[in-house]
């Protein structure tokens, strides 16, 4: 019985498989930058995430686009992954020749505090072992499990080193260094699994092939960069327009929900190959799993956004320390990136299954345009609550632009299924915000309240999370 059930409910069996190992490697994080933000201080700790934005961006220009390519090569023609095993760490050894340098000129270009300049420099150093990032030639021979383990050891590393060795404002170059160790850990454990599935180890120059992996990667690379500004772009503005501890209060708020923010990917992944193929047998089968799916999704993100909304402030403190408590409204308002992010996902995701990927990258590229001029006017007046608005202005156009292009390309998207739990929420913030000051027990309350209600002025909400949870496991027609 147990596992017929598992078969019936598959797609949320997978959902939670992945979700577990996303959870134990953000756990660690959260214990690292936590210890961080309370041991260094908001204007230091600021210093840390702006190094961290910038290596997290130029690591994307390391790999940009390269793995999916590798890990097709190698899928489909096993007997070849020598070639693309030498290849592929040549690539980004010549990349890397360009991406530290231009990491460095960045930070120096952006009138950083000079300790943080050095930080980003040294950081950057942390660029190198990506070379040895073989976690796509794993992926093409079907040995993802082992990829996690070397996530995992990276992250403990760094945890590690940053336990023992940082005590306080006067090592923060010592997170560089930890850094630079810890990405060598990870490069160390690929190689390791290389040598032990006998592929050689070596590099390839050929510049021919070079040039030509980099032109086929390219529009995925380009693709993944853009998605990336609109992540990482409002800190860095943040950090060139003002600087300072507005830094620490955005970026750790933006910390906690980019983290939440990423199960969105998990949960759109999980339910891709089900999306493709009903997109592929008719334009019914498809909206049969949409709606049903917008619907999960607008109740379940925001009524995690009203959450995080009602516990902003505490979150932050309870996190960062009390020194973070101003983090608390930025972290409110960034919160419902969330449910926009899932709704989307749809869109964005059928795209992609119906080879209309372009649509995407024009959408992530119009919410970085938004980004730069929102954040222009918003930024310097309203500080990190400004930053956070800017976040949540580019997600929304993202969001628009995607659902105007799913429904040119594919047909009628769901979107009134927002209204019921848009409405629920609001009227629970302010019946918190009035009748208790946002006390633990009014939050309590009211969160009991939305997940009361919600099935009461929705009632196919919960037919429609069982229709998700077995979509797996309904045969197409």
């Amino acid at each position: 019985m147990r596992d017929a059930g598992r078969s019936r409910f598959r797609a949320l069996w997978d959902f939670s498989f992945l979700t577990g190992g996303e959870t134990i490697g953000k756990l660690l994080g959260f214990i690292a930058f936590a210890y961080l933000a309370r041991v260094l201080g908001p204007e230091k700790y600021g210093g840390i995430e702006v190094a961290f934005t910038l290596l997290s961006v130029f690591s994307l220009f390391v790999n940009f686009g390269l793995s999916p390519i590798g890990a097709r090569e190698v899928a489909q023609n096993p007997e070849d992954k020598d070639h693309w095993a030498a290849l592929m760490p040549g690539t980004r050894f010549m990349i890397v020749l360009v991406c530290v340098p231009a990491m460095c000129g960045v930070a120096a270009g952006m009138g950083l505090d000079r300790e943080v300049r050095q930080l980003a420099w040294i950081m950057s150093l942390a660029l190198i072992p990506l070379i040895w990032n073989q976690n796509w030639l794993l992926q093409g021979l079907e040995r993802m499990g082992l990829v996690s383990v070397g996530q995992a050891l990276r992250m403990a590393t760094l945890v590690a080193g940053v336990l023992l060795l940082v005590r306080g404002p006067g090592d923060l170059l010592r997170v560089g260094l930890i850094e630079i160790v810890a990405a060598g850990v990870l490069a160390s454990y690929f190689v390791f699994l290389q040598h032990r599935l006998k592929i050689p180890i070596r590099l390839s120059f050929d510049l021919k092939e070079i040039s030509r992996l980099i032109r086929r990667g390219f529009s995925i690379g380009l693709s993944q960069v853009i998605w990336a500004l609109n992540q990482y772009l409002s800190t860095l503005m943040v950090a060139f327009l003002l600087g300072g501890t507005a830094v620490a209060w955005f970026a750790a708020a933006h910390r906690i929900v980019n983290a939440i923010v990423g199960y969105s990917a998990i949960y759109h992944f999980n339910l891709f190959p089900a999306v493709a193929a009903r997109l592929k047998e008719s334009k019914a089968a498809f909206d049969d799993l949409i709606r049903p799916s917008f619907r999960v999704a607008a109740w379940g993100g925001i009524g995690i956004a009203l959450a995080g909304t009602l516990a902003a402030e505490r979150i932050s403190v309870f996190v960062f320390g009390s020194e973070f408590r101003q983090a608390g409204l930025p972290m409110a308002v960034l919160m419902w990136c969330l449910p926009i992010t899932l709704l989307a996902g749809h869109a964005r995701w059928a795209l992609i299954a119906i080879d209309e990927q372009r649509f995407v990258a024009i959408a992530h590229g119009c919410g970085v345009v938004t980004t730069i001029l929102a954040g222009l006017l918003l930024i310097p007046r309203f500080g990190a609550v400004g930053a956070s608005i800017t976040m949540l202005a580019s997600y929304t156009v993202v969001w628009l632009v995607a659902h105007v292009s799913g429904e040119f390309k594919i047909g009628r998207m769901p979107l009134a299924e927002i209204i019921r739990p848009g409405l629920l929420a609001a009227i629970t913030i302010y019946a918190v915000s009035m009748l208790s000051g946002f006390s633990i027990p009014g939050i309590a309350g009211g969160l009991l309240f939305f997940a009361a209600v919600a099935p009461l002025v929705d009632r196919a909400l919960i037919r429609d999370i069982q229709r998700i949870s077995a979509i797996k496991s309904q045969p197409l027609s």
